[in-house]
Formats: C-alpha cells, sequence, structure tokens
C-alpha cells in the first residue's frame, strides 16, 4: 500500500470527528478534527492526523494499540497507579490496547497516529 506524504493539517481536509467518550470527559471540550490517511481491509488499523482542544478524558480499557507523533501541543498521560508523563511538540509515544488513565491535552494539540485493534 503506497501513500503520499502525510501533512500536519492533512492539505486543508480536516474534518470533524468524534473519538473521545463523551461521558468519560472530566474537563473541557474535545472538539476533534481529523483526518484518516489509511484504514486497513479489516478496519483494524488506521493511519492518520487528528487535533482536539485542551481537555481531560478518563480513558478506560482503551481499544488500541496506539503510536502517536505530537505535532502541535502538550500532553499529559497519567497511567492509573504511575506518575505523570508530558509529551510536546516532536515527542512520540506509544498507548497500549487496555491503557486506563487520565489524557489531558493542555493545550490545542494535534497528532500522526497510527492505531491497531
Amino acid at each position: 500500500m503506497k501513500i503520499g506524504m502525510m501533512t500536519p493539517n492533512a492539505d486543508g481536509r480536516m474534518e470533524p470527528v468524534q473519538f473521545a467518550v463523551t461521558e468519560n470527559i472530566v474537563r473541557g471540550s474535545s472538539d476533534e478534527t481529523g483526518h484518516i490517511y489509511v484504514t486497513s481491509e479489516n478496519g483494524n488499523t488506521m493511519i492518520g492526523v487528528w487535533g482536539c482542544d485542551a481537555y481531560a478524558e478518563q480513558l478506560k480499557d482503551y481499544a488500541y494499540d496506539e503510536m502517536c507523533t505530537v505535532i502541535d501541543g502538550v500532553l499529559e498521560i497519567t497511567e492509573n497507579g504511575k506518575e505523570k508523563v508530558t509529551y510536546r511538540t516532536g515527542d512520540t509515544f506509544f498507548m497500549k490496547k487496555g491503557f486506563t488513565g487520565l489524557w489531558e491535552s493542555k493545550t490545542r494539540f494535534k497528532k500522526y497516529f497510527m492505531i491497531s485493534a
């Protein structure tokens, strides 16, 4: 499968999306936008760009393995029972399927992502 270069604003193709679970939002409003570049034939893997406003969400038994690279913003992730970790523009991180903890985007936030169910 061949795709072109991924760009931070998806070449103007960002549109409203809803990945945050509304009842798990504990502060702010996610106001999400995104663009999916690739979805696998079975729908289990997606690659794209995603952005949100500053908000906090209590993630429960996260449904995906996900690799992210921060395009813009500051994000704090606190896995239950562990210390808070801060990610900033240029950082790449991994969230394991089954993760439970707090996701806090401190500012408008944008990332490249690849998720696999």
